[in-house]
């Protein structure tokens, strides 16, 4: 079972540190509202009319408000019996023992007073949440709002929207968001926005850009810019295919040319076509693979660009995090390029596997690595970089990963170029190339 709850006036709930005194000025206007409803205050008024009060709780706009009540309310989770992950205080998990065997679990993920709660157990789970709410309701929190997630009603959680679908499967999504997104872009021609087929013109790393696009954008087009690729970097959070296009439009955030807004345009006329397209969830097998690709030297300074995903699944593949991003140096060839995106991206598997672990999944080992250059794998394997004189400057820092390699935490494994999913993250496609890579990377069949 799935549910999101919000606390009502959260940060009113955490009471201000012990000893510190915190004096708020409030304006001879609202005084007389104040006095109005307490005329115990008119002892309290200032010569100019306004009224000094001290604070006793996490008042919003405090600076440390938000500090307090985050440490207040995870004390209380602890007092419930919740244990922390280790190195995130924002997920949190109980679980319910009887004679050895587990009858109740219940999850939490917290950001400030947003909670996603995920629970199972006796009862269909009702015994385990009803634990929770009555236990917050002791250490006198108010009742939490509740929207629960069933085939009828959908739930949000930090814009993301939740669907369940048949089969016990889930769809997130962001359609709210792209529409109005898509409504609010203002178009370079003042007309619609054209739909697009992919988030970058087909032609985007061979195109010869004229003159007249290559001019530098002015202050107030570069503000303009700037708000819109952060915008749009929010859909990157349900929607892989987009992270390539917006990571390579964020290097340009510094200089940003005419281009580079006609670029915008082509990515919100992509969204425009595809406002409903989100995530599938539909796990088949609790199979952790990483993959990892890259575009070798397609930036303007020669450097390359990394892709990479975690999926869950075998035949049906589940993301669970992935990122895009620009090489930091550059590498002398394209083999050189993929071991180092192998050194930069080895961690979100290791970051993923820990999130299972606490989550009490198996995860089996070693875990496949999937690369499409093969003599990638045979260098990684080697541990040093090959005789080949192009690739002896190739820092030892890349091939730390050469311990999990020989601990069997992970498995390099050759991936056609075909079925590698993370070329998505990597490189700019478009037509049935395009399509056909974004359905299998989002769960679509």
């Amino acid at each position: 079972q799935v549910e999101t709850n919000d606390v009502p006036a959260a940060y009113l709930n955490a009471p201000l540190a012990k000893g510190k005194k915190h004096v708020m000025r409030i304006s001879k206007i609202l005084a007389k509202y104040v006095c109005a409803a307490d005329p115990r205050a008119k002892a309290y008024l200032q010569p100019d009319g306004s009224l000094l009060v001290q604070l006793e709780r996490a008042l919003y706009g405090l600076p440390e408000a938000g500090k307090l009540w985050h440490e207040y309310f995870t004390d209380i989770l602890r007092k419930c019996g919740y244990k922390q992950k280790d190195g995130d205080s924002c997920v949190w998990k109980y679980v319910e023992r009887r004679n050895g065997s587990i009858i109740s679990v219940s999850l939490i993920l917290l950001y400030v007073d947003d909670i996603l709660h995920i629970y199972k157990g006796i009862n269909g789970g009702e015994t385990v949440r009803n634990r929770l709410h009555t236990l917050l309701g002791k250490h006198g929190l108010p009742a939490l709002t509740c929207h629960k997630l069933t085939p009828d009603n959908t739930i949000s959680f930090l814009g993301l929207n939740i669907a369940l679908l048949s089969g016990h499967r889930f769809y997130v999504s962001q359609p709210g968001y792209i529409t109005a997104l898509v409504a609010n872009f203002p178009p370079a021609n003042g007309k619609s926005i054209r739909k697009r087929e992919s988030p970058l013109p087909s032609d985007f790393s061979t195109r010869k850009v004229e003159e007249d696009d290559n001019v530098l954008l002015g202050e107030t087009s570069k503000s303009m810019y700037l708000k819109w690729v952060q915008t749009l970097a929010w859909t990157t959070r349900s929607r892989p295919d987009m992270c390539c296009a917006v990571a390579h439009k964020q290097t340009n955030c510094a200089n940003p040319r005419v281009i580079d807004i006609l670029d915008l345009e082509h990515m919100v006329g992509y969204l425009a076509s595809t406002p409903n397209k989100g995530i599938v969830i539909d796990i088949d097998e609790w199979k952790l693979t990483l993959f990892v690709d890259v575009a070798w030297a397609t930036h303007w300074d020669r450097k390359s660009h990394t892709g990479g995903v975690v999926t869950i699944g075998s035949k049906r593949l589940v993301p669970v995090i992935w990122r895009s991003g620009k090489q930091k140096v550059v590498a002398a060839s394209s083999t050189e390029g993929e071991l180092i995106g192998l050194s930069d991206y080895l961690d979100l598997v290791l970051l993923t596997r820990s999130y299972l672990e606490f989550l009490m999944m198996k995860v089996e080992l070693p875990i496949n690595v999937m690369q499409d250059n093969t003599s990638t794998i045979t260098i990684s394997y080697l541990g040093r970089p090959s005789l080949h004189s192009r690739r002896r400057f190739v820092d030892i820092r890349y091939f730390w990963f050469k311990q999990f390699l020989d601990n069997e935490t992970i498995k390099l494994v050759y991936c056609p170029s075909s079925k590698m999913v993370a070329d998505l993250l990597a490189s700019n496609r478009s037509g049935e190339v395009f399509r056909i890579l974004r359905d299998a990377l989002m769960g679509h069949p």
